[in-house]
């Protein structure tokens, strides 16, 4: 079981750093995130905000901190080994993949309280009057899937019997959808509408469904290494978010983000296919703890 009283105390970090809070010798810790995939992508803005507020919430206990991008652009992969090469300190994912269970850690909190779970479909044009057929997942199944590779979704995808393609290069799939390589692209509802808008001029074959909207398990997580300067980020970093959550400053922040991200998306009226993600049984994605995640009632009408 998880230990919500992370919230309250340091743990085992608190006594030695309270001392050394107290005769001012906590060094600064540098913490480099991974920079953008491109230069449009603005994705992950609300994340690293968020990291920032954990790491000032618990400076008391751990001392200053510097963060910092890391120098080069890198895609999931390549910053996956990065994490655990400490070429970076802190990743973000949706998954903590089971080839890397051994080498890196989940901060078990939703940052996003699973909006990245709700998808819209980015599409051609022209796949506009075939999607208004859809009711069900088997009528969504004569339809083609475009991921990354390397993303957490493909897995879901393809365990609902759905046929995926998948693109290298994150700029890369906007030019294969526009190109008919596949025939819908689910984007999250914290991206679609923002990246529609940086796509639709060089694209302007590219719209958004009206239609669907899906529904999965899927949070982003920030991902540690399982390193002894890993262990005691994600112990730092869990406290921070659970006294983020207590205090309110978490809720105010995503509501702000929520607000944000969904100003010109209608969501009602959309037709809701769930989809499982057997992953997120395990305890650590807190699947089943109502107050980390967003049901979108108001939002969706249901």
């Amino acid at each position: 079981m998880l230990l919500i009283g992370v919230a309250l105390s340091a743990g085992g970090d608190g006594a030695a750093a309270s001392q050394a809070a107290r005769s001012g010798t906590l060094p600064t810790t540098t913490i480099i995130h991974p920079r953008p995939e491109s230069g449009s992508d603005v994705r992950y803005g609300y994340y690293w905000r968020l990291l920032e507020a954990a790491l000032q919430a618990t400076e008391a206990e751990y001392g200053p901190f510097r963060l910092e991008q890391a120098p080069a652009v890198m895609n999931h992969q390549r910053s996956m080994e990065a994490l655990v090469g400490g070429q970076i300190q802190v990743y973000l994912r949706v998954l903590l993949p089971p080839d890397y269970a051994d080498r890196l850690a989940l901060v078990p909190v939703p940052l996003d309280k699973g909006l990245s779970g709700y998808r819209v479909l980015l599409i051609h044009k022209d796949t506009q009057a075939r999607l208004a057929g859809v009711r069900t997942l088997a009528d969504l199944r004569a339809f083609t899937v475009g991921q990354g590779l390397g993303w957490a979704d493909i897995d879901i995808l393809a365990n609902a019997q759905l046929r995926v393609v998948s693109g290298r290069n994150y700029e890369g799939l906007f030019d294969m959808l526009a190109g008919k390589r596949f025939d819908i692209f689910p984007r999250g509802i914290n991206e679609v509408v923002a990246e529609y808008q940086r796509h639709r001029t060089a694209e302007p074959a590219l719209a958004i469904d009206r239609s669907l909207l899906l529904a999965y398990p899927l949070a982003r997580y920030f991902l540690v290494s399982q390193s002894p300067e890993g262990q005691r980020l994600r112990r730092r970093l869990e406290l921070g978010l659970e006294r983020l959550r207590a205090d309110g400053r978490m809720e105010k922040m995503y509501t702000a983000f929520k607000k944000d991200i969904l100003h010109g998306l209608d969501l009602r009226g959309r037709r809701l296919i769930r989809i499982a993600n057997p992953a997120y049984e395990q305890p650590m994605y807190r699947l089943h703890e109502a107050g980390y995640w967003d049901t979108l009632e108001a939002e969706t009408g249901r």
